[in-house]
């Protein structure tokens, strides 16, 4: 048995820190590029979203190397992810490729994973393995991924003040490297001091007023750095200190309850929307709206709105927002991702965009 799952966010270092500590085999795909992209493009249907084509096509490059069983999130609708499992079956096996399936559509499904670590497959790996084995393997794989998190939220408050462009990101991926190395919890905490320490002897100009952006929309566009174009390294080097809505982690506390006490929740945000979405939409369209409110109100300068072309509820969302933009006062920019993005264009609107914050930040000081 060879575990693969298809990236999203940090979802791989949670699983494969899991799986690896349940000892079993894993397959990881290459994180998402160019050739990912093209695979997924040849196979899906062309009217899919983004985020479709770009899973198919890392499953594929999966199943090249070896990999047998798939591990994949879903959701219930209506957002298509909670489809995504059976027409990629259908693909895969249409291509040639045998394959085992565990979907984890809730969070009980994660059960599921611990059953696969009792079959006789992986008898070799492991004489017995225990519901003990599964807790601790949970909890490694969930500390592994919570250290890439903290990183990566700190090299986005660090990025807008470096003077060395790209000492930031640079440290970020060698930092990143280092804690996926980790193979228990004490050299995970010691690498991960020690990225934390790099990071910030990174030389910075603290004179700086930076901007402050929200990014927030469909999860696996804001979470994936090559669907969204790098565009919270492209901010940040522009200037501007970015805070994202959702992370992986963040993610799957709100779907076991444990977010209650968050400071930006997406219970929070989703109650924050009710004044113009009373009925869930689905997906992520409640919180989106509810996430430029809060940020709004907390003096954000701006908010960014990132959608797959053809989502439906962040379609709805994006109508919406231009009632909350005007309401609120706060500039909301919409950027559709598909497969004919360009970096370019992109760098482009960012570039008019952050002009745009400055002037109205230059405007309020004067009148203040």
């Amino acid at each position: 048995m060879k575990i693969t799952f298809p990236h999203m966010g940090r979802m791989d270092i949670f699983i494969k820190g899991m799986v690896k500590a349940l000892g079993m085999e894993t397959v990881i795909p290459p994180t998402n590029s160019k050739k990912a992209l093209d695979l997924g493009v040849k196979y899906a249907p062309e009217f899919v979203c983004l985020p479709f084509k770009l899973m198919l096509g890392n499953l594929i490059e999966a199943f090249e190397k070896g990999a047998d069983t798939v591990i994949m999130v879903s959701d219930k609708g209506p957002c298509r992810l909670g489809l995504y499992g059976l027409p990629m079956q259908i693909i895969l096996k249409n291509l040639g490729y045998k394959t085992n399936w565990l979907i984890l559509d809730t969070p009980h499904a994660l059960y599921g994973l611990f059953q696969l670590g009792i079959e006789k497959d992986v008898v070799k790996y492991r004489d017995k393995l225990t519901f003990v084995d599964g807790l601790l393997a949970f909890h490694f794989g969930w500390k592994k991924m919570l250290a890439i998190e903290e990183i990566e939220r700190l090299s986005l408050k660090i990025r807008p003040y470096e003077i060395n462009k790209g000492d930031t990101t640079k440290g970020l991926y060698q930092g990143m490297e280092a804690i996926e190395s980790a193979d228990n919890l004490y050299d995970l905490k010691k690498a991960k001091d020690a990225v934390i320490k790099d990071l910030r002897s990174i030389p910075q100009d603290r004179n700086r007023r930076p901007l402050k952006i929200a990014i927030a929309g469909e999860i696996f566009v804001v979470l994936d750095s090559f669907a969204n174009l790098d565009i919270e390294k492209k901010l940040g080097e522009l200037g501007c200190e970015v805070d994202r809505t959702i992370w992986f982690s963040t993610h799957i506390l709100h779907h076991v309850g444990l977010d209650k006490f968050m400071r930006r929740s997406k219970r929070k945000a989703v109650r924050a929307a009710r004044p113009y979405l009373k009925y869930p939409v689905g997906a992520e369209c409640n919180a989106t709206v509810g996430y430029a409110i809060l940020y709004a109100k907390e003096g954000y300068d701006g908010f960014i709105h990132l959608m797959p072309f053809t989502c439906m509820p962040e379609f709805v969302a994006s109508g919406i927002l231009t009632r909350v933009s005007k309401d609120y006062d706060i500039p909301i920019f919409t950027v559709e991702l598909e497969e004919h993005s360009s970096q370019t264009h992109l760098m482009t609107r960012l570039e008019a965009f952050v002009d745009l914050l400055h002037r109205k930040r230059a405007k309020k000081k004067v009148n203040s």
